[in-house]
């Protein structure tokens, strides 16, 4: 697992900044330091994105601390900000899920866990990219429930896989010849979804049918795991403007709110321009279930 520190200065009219910013992914090489998250970056696909998402947390939080902590001091003392990305992917290894379980256990709250120490002019944040939250809070809007709704691990890869496989019925055509099919159909309803859990069997999250229907909804009667593939890249683009915000208003709470309760999903907030940039996609639109 890589955990590159970036330290740096950030001035604005107001105040200075002293910023360290780490990233932690657990599949980067190490990352040779640079002055900001794009230099970090340099030289990788620019339309990664992580990167667009990183920047924007970057820049949300450092006009946080500076509005909140920098304006009418005099003291000429720079605050200093201690920042921590956790990029993880929407499956991993079992491996690197144990090494992921003791920084994510530790977060208050899903996207972003900001502790302000107003009097030492202090702000420690860890901001986490999760691709498993953009699916859950899709899923949410939709009216999909969970039982539990706190920081999320990636989902199993093995297990992902291994549903598949069940879920996967071979059909025979009119010359006898075996066809790939599927017993799930997108359901109508949460009965259908229920019926469709009681035949395929086992314990898996609702989260990982969901993506199952949606990969089905890309390429309705291929087997193929690029019809995941598309799913996952479609669920990322669309979410990438409802997650940028959630993230962003988890910043401002810790801030405005010294024991507000954390933000761990869209279903905490009520307004309704947050869910409906996640709906604004259509990645979601009809994938309906439990």
């Amino acid at each position: 697992m890589a955990a590159t520190p970036i330290s740096r200065s950030w001035s604005s009219p107001v105040c200075d900044l002293d910023l360290s910013v780490t990233l932690i992914s657990p599949n980067e090489q190490f990352l040779d330091p640079g002055k900001s998250v794009s230099e970090v970056f340099e030289g990788r696909d620019k339309a990664d994105p992580f990167l667009s998402f990183a920047e924007t947390a970057e820049k949300a939080l450092l006009k946080t601390v500076t509005d909140n902590l920098c304006a009418g001091d005099t003291s000429g003392n720079p605050v200093s900000v201690d920042l921590t990305f956790i990029r993880l992917e929407l499956m991993s290894s079992k491996p690197e899920i144990d090494r992921l379980r003791r920084e994510l256990s530790e977060m208050k709250g899903s996207y972003a866990d900001v502790t302000v120490d107003r009097a030492r002019r202090a702000v420690r944040a860890t901001i986490v990219w999760n691709p498993r939250r953009m699916l859950r809070d899709q899923l949410a809007v939709e009216g999909w429930k969970f039982d539990e709704d706190l920081p999320l691990l990636p989902l199993s890869r093995n297990e992902f896989n291994e549903l598949r496989k069940r879920i996967y019925e071979p059909s025979f055509d009119e010359k006898g010849n075996m066809q790939p099919a599927l017993i799930l159909r997108v359901p109508g309803g949460d009965g259908d979804m229920q019926v469709v859990k009681q035949r395929v069997g086992g314990s898996y999250p609702n989260d990982m049918f969901g993506l199952i229907i949606a990969g089905r909804k890309n390429r309705p009667f291929s087997a193929s795991g690029d019809s995941f593939a598309i799913a996952i890249k479609r669920l990322i683009r669309s979410s990438g403007q409802g997650y940028s915000a959630m993230t962003e208003a988890a910043i401002h709470r810790a801030f405005r709110y010294e024991k507000q309760p954390s933000l761990n999903s869209v279903q905490d907030v009520t307004d309704p321009s947050l869910h409906n940039l996640y709906k604004k996609g259509s990645w979601s639109a009809g994938i309906r279930g439990c």
